[in-house]
């Protein structure tokens, strides 16, 4: 926030109109780092299936981001090696070590997949622009969300398991695809650059009443903005604030 002695202002202050609120947005499972491997795989199946529901709800948007179709193509390789590991674990009748070793990387492989799920199901039922809702839900959630990001992260946490001692022979034939796959979505351009996202924090506008003076407050990042001019306090809670010329009136 900077303050500066200038004309009185009227100001507006808003958020991008492609910001959307996330009152449908799937809610987080609990902490899985205490459950057993398998219950983890089996929770992360289904998420799976339900972002391949999700992707066939969206595959017809005339405008859909690109990133979208590359990522549904890998689900599949995500669902099967996901399968081996699970019979691998049920078949090796693995000791508590060998459990404890397994649990970090499959909980860390559904993290990612039910963030990748959010953004999947937020595209659903939206009205408008994909890749303006796409740079909304980025703008919000960060640019680690972008979806070809995150289907990296679950690939390469795949990757680690089926490297890891226990798992190594059951899942040797995915290994080739895994990397392979990871090495292609690193080339994957996205259709919201990073110089749109680092434009879009400087989200004030403003307009100045002329022969005016008085202070002006700029957010230049997400989230509320709180100011206190002249012992009058005003928090924007995250949205839109509008000062008319009675604001300042005694």
């Amino acid at each position: 926030m900077q303050a500066a002695q200038v004309q009185r202002p009227t100001l507006l202050f808003m958020t991008p109109q492609d910001v959307l609120p996330f009152t449908n947005a799937p809610k987080k499972a609990e902490d899985s780092v205490i459950m057993d491997p398998l219950s983890v795989i089996a929770s992360t199946l289904a998420i799976i299936q339900a972002i391949t529901a999700s992707y066939k709800a969206i595959q017809n948007i005339h405008d859909l981001p690109n990133e979208f179709k590359e990522v549904e193509t890998y689900l599949p390789l995500v669902y099967d090696t996901l399968k081996q590991v699970e019979e691998r674990i049920k078949n090796a009748d693995l000791d508590e070590a060998s459990k404890t070793a397994i649990r970090p990387l499959v909980s860390a492989c559904k993290a990612k997949t039910e963030e990748l799920q959010t953004m999947f199901a937020q595209m659903e039922g939206r009205k408008g622009r994909a890749v303006a809702i796409y740079r909304g839900l980025l703008i919000q959630l960060g640019k680690e969300n972008r979806v070809e990001t995150l289907m990296q992260g679950i690939l390469e946490r795949l990757g680690m398991i089926a490297d890891n001692q226990v798992m190594r022979g059951a899942t040797h034939s995915q290994m080739a695809k895994l990397t392979d796959a990871v090495e292609a979505l690193s080339h994957v351009e996205s259709s919201v650059p990073d110089a749109d996202l680092d434009r879009a924090s400087m989200n004030a506008i403003q307009n100045i009443t002329e022969n005016a003076t008085g202070n002006q407050a700029v957010n230049s990042g997400r989230g509320p903005m709180n100011n206190n001019f002249g012992g009058r306090n005003f928090n924007s809670g995250g949205g839109s604030m509008q000062f008319g010329m009675d604001m300042w009136k005694d």
